[in-house]
């Protein structure tokens, strides 16, 4: 059989061969009926797309022009135009009218130009992509109607263009003769159509009894075979969307929807989950690819149908290997499935080879293909439903008379068992009697452990919730010790770095910040776990205060501010000296840090009235204030407020506790006054003592550095700039670097610039970050006051 049709394809090229330099005629002899022009036409493939007529009635054009040697001219599935000549002889003497039809409706753009007697050309243009209303014979082929002569030859040049399955099948006749092929096959796809349609209403109705899901895959499967054929034969364009023509660019859109649903449709008729897993796979991959058509599509046009006709294939092979796979374990509703898609997958290859040109484009059967072989597999397809659902119907019958004997037997069983339990309940009466007692009293025993239990449980809830406590303190604590310890060690190590003796006293100062930050973190642990014993003495509160002042005199200095002192001089204080002294401390040393520099500080002492034997000690700043809604907690553990205007002094937030733990544990108060903008007023009461002293009510002032002014020369403002830009971008805590840069400036003979340097020291020694970028920011001439 294959030397058969090696030899015929070699006579169809040689015939070919011999006929590609001549153009044949086609005499019609009676217009009664329809001759195709396959045979008469020769054809120049125009892959630019750009030739236009002119230019292919050119010599050169003319002698490129070969005979077609196919039953139909088909160019298989790509994106191309191609121009076809052709001749035809009306030997007729009568005039009559005469119709050329294109029945390929998937052509995008086709032109025809008819010679007329004075040799110009009728152009009319029609196409896929052209509104079916705008046609100038409304059929769902290409109609042209031919000016014939008769006895006279008439040239015809079509030209096509289109992206997707390309052959030119051309027929001539009169209307009459056309009608009647017309009218065979309106009236096949007229029956199809309404077979598929029935198919689609009835098991659309029968999933709405049902609910079963498959339904809808095989419905929208149908559907979509359905509008695939119809578009393929121009009716879609013709009756659905005549006015929308752009739908018909989305048509591989719609094949891949079909198989999309076949594989779903396949996957929950099948089982394939239980019966065919490994395949059930494969499906879901191959899935992947007909989704990733449905992109391709907007890309990639003429690839997106390649992909389709090739995996058609691969679909309706691999279909049927599963329906086969499935009917071997024993799913019997699988076998109407093979059988349908048996019958598909024979149509749909004749259809996919007679879109790739392999088998001749002629006669009902091959035209019609896929749609005989859809509907037979939708009636088919709809008969494996129903004998599925009866499948189940039979299981289910099965199962219930099954279930019906099973009963029986129990029944027989548990009545036998009811007479046995019978005399063994009677037995066991007496033993359940007996342990009954028994469990009653072991009921006691378990409510005693039940309470010793419970009991322990609250103890360890107490133990563990001081574990917890201890747990968050020690977090809390290890964060503060990090943060807050930070500046005075690094005033410590800067200074400590070539330190001559007169920096140990800002080391000295910089210790003793941290010895009290420290103390109050152990102070206010003691005095939360236990009651701290106090050695209570008379002392005078003046040279308290004295004494704290001392402590605190180079913060003081570092901001340039003044304290005040309105303090009795023959008050006395019974207190603890020490933890009195840390009160005082912390609470000048909040004042200071709040302080703008060069403000005020004022401590005042007086008898209070609202609780006798008891003296009230204020301590009032210049600072930004307490907000109200911060005063209610301030005194909290960790409570700590905005530090603006603090000149860089840092706290452990537990200072202001400690406070209040000492007050209190003198039977004292402490409170503040306060409000934004207008300063505040910390204040405690202690119990008054006893004592003798000659002095009298004292107002003093401690004295603080003067404000620095510097007036600098042209020459000494020419020398700091050249320093300037050196230590600008340094951090405060970078002291070592910067004191390396200003020891280096031979500024002995210039004054001003000697006190600046030392201006710039102390404020690296105080940790003072405000006046440091203060000083750093000079101009020219810029008189300096200090922060």
């Amino acid at each position: 059989m294959g030397y058969y049709k090696l030899l015929i394809t070699l006579l169809v090229w040689l015939g070919g061969a011999t006929l590609s330099h001549a153009q044949r005629t086609l005499s019609i002899q009676d217009l009664g009926q329809t001759y195709s022009l396959s045979s008469y036409l020769t054809y120049l493939q125009d892959h630019t797309q750009k030739l236009t007529l002119p230019q292919i009635l050119s010599s050169c054009y003319q002698q490129r022009f070969k005979a077609n040697t196919q039953p139909v001219l088909h160019l298989g599935t790509t994106n191309t135009a191609v121009w076809v000549k052709m001749k035809i002889q009306v030997e007729n003497p009568e005039t009559a009218s005469c119709f050329l039809e294109l029945t390929n409706a998937m052509i995008d753009v086709v032109t025809l130009y008819q010679k007329l007697p004075d040799g110009s050309f009728k152009k009319v243009q029609t196409g896929d992509h052209f509104k079916f209303n705008n046609r100038q014979i409304k059929n769902n082929n290409f109609l042209f109607t031919l000016d014939i002569q008769p006895q006279r030859t008439q040239t015809l040049y079509l030209h096509c263009k289109s992206r997707g399955v390309f052959f030119v099948d051309l027929r001539v006749g009169s209307g009459e003769a056309l009608l009647e092929v017309k009218h065979q096959e309106d009236i096949f796809m007229g029956v199809y159509i309404g077979i598929m349609l029935l198919a689609i209403i009835y098991n659309l109705c029968i999933y709405l009894y049902v609910r079963e899901v498959a339904y809808i895959y095989y419905v929208i499967y149908v559907t979509t075979v359905m509008l695939v054929s119809i578009y393929g034969k121009g009716i879609a364009l013709e009756f659905l969307w005549p006015n929308q023509e752009w739908i018909n660019n989305y048509s591989p859109t719609m094949v891949a929807i079909n198989f999309l649903s076949a594989f779903l449709f396949t996957n929950r008729f099948l089982y394939t989950k239980k019966y065919a897993p490994t395949w059930r796979k494969v499906s879901i991959a191959l899935m992947s690819v007909f989704a990733s058509v449905l992109l391709l599509n907007h890309t990639h046009y003429v690839l997106s149908l390649h992909v389709l006709q090739i995996m058609g294939s691969v679909v309706g092979i691999l279909a049927i290997f599963m329906a086969i796979v499935v009917l071997r374990n024993g799913y019997p509703p699988a076998r109407f499935y093979l059988l349908a898609w048996s019958i598909l997958i024979l149509f749909f290859i004749v259809t996919a080879f007679k879109n790739l040109g392999i088998i001749p484009l002629k006669g009902l059967l091959i035209n019609f293909a896929l749609e005989l072989g859809s509907a037979v597999e939708a009636l088919l397809l709809s008969v494996a439903l129903a004998d599925k659902m009866n499948y189940y119907r039979r299981a289910k019958q099965k199962a219930t008379e099954l279930m019906l004997m099973a009963q029986q037997r129990n029944q027989q069983i548990l009545e036998n068992q009811n007479k046995i339990l019978e005399q063994k309940v009677a037995e066991r009466t007496t033993e359940i009697i007996d342990q009954n007692h028994q469990l009653e009293h072991q009921k006691e025993e378990i409510i005693l452990q039940k309470e010793e239990i419970s009991q322990q449980a609250e103890i360890l809830k107490t133990t563990n919730d001081q574990l917890v406590s201890l747990s968050e303190f020690k977090q809390l604590m290890t964060g503060m010790i990090v943060h807050d310890l930070k500046n005075p060690l690094n005033s410590i190590i800067g200074l400590s770095n070539g330190a001559d003796n007169s920096q140990l006293q800002f080391i000295h100062q910089s210790g003793r910040q941290m010895l009290h930050m420290v103390m109050n973190i152990l102070d206010v642990q003691k005095f939360e776990e236990t009651e701290v014993p106090m050695a209570l003495e008379h002392y005078n509160l003046l040279e308290m205060m004295q004494e704290v002042i001392s402590q605190i005199q180079l913060l003081l200095d570092e901001k340039s501010i003044r304290l005040t002192l309105n303090i009795a001089s023959d008050m006395f204080l019974k207190v603890d000296y020490e933890l009195t002294s840390r009160v005082f401390i912390n609470l000048l040393s909040n004042a200071i840090k709040y302080t703008p520099s060069g403000g005020q500080i004022v401590i005042s002492s007086e008898a209070t009235s609202a609780q006798a034997g008891f003296g009230k000690i204020s301590i009032r700043d210049e600072g930004p204030g307490v907000a109200p809604d911060q005063i209610a907690h301030i005194f909290s553990k960790f409570g700590q407020t905005s530090a603006r205007n603090s000149g860089g002094v840092r706290s452990t937030g537990l200072g202001l506790t400690f406070c209040k733990l000492v007050a209190e544990a003198h039977q004292g108060t402490i409170g503040v006054d306060s409000a934004l903008d207008h300063g505040s007023t910390f204040w405690l009461t202690l119990p008054i003592g006893e004592g003798i002293t000659d002095k009298q009510n004292t107002q003093a002032i401690v004295p603080t550095l003067q404000k620095d002014h510097f007036e600098f020369s042209a020459e000494e403002s020419h020398l700091l700039k050249q320093v300037l830009p050196k230590i600008q971008h340094y951090e405060i805590y970078e002291l070592s670097a910067v004191k390396t840069i200003l020891d280096k400036q031979p500024w002995e003979q210039f004054p001003n610039l000697v006190s600046w340097r030392q201006a710039i020291e102390n404020a690296l020694y105080d940790w003072n970050e405000e006046r440091f970028k203060h000083l750093m920011a000079l101009d020219d001439n810029e008189s300096l006051t200090e922060c």
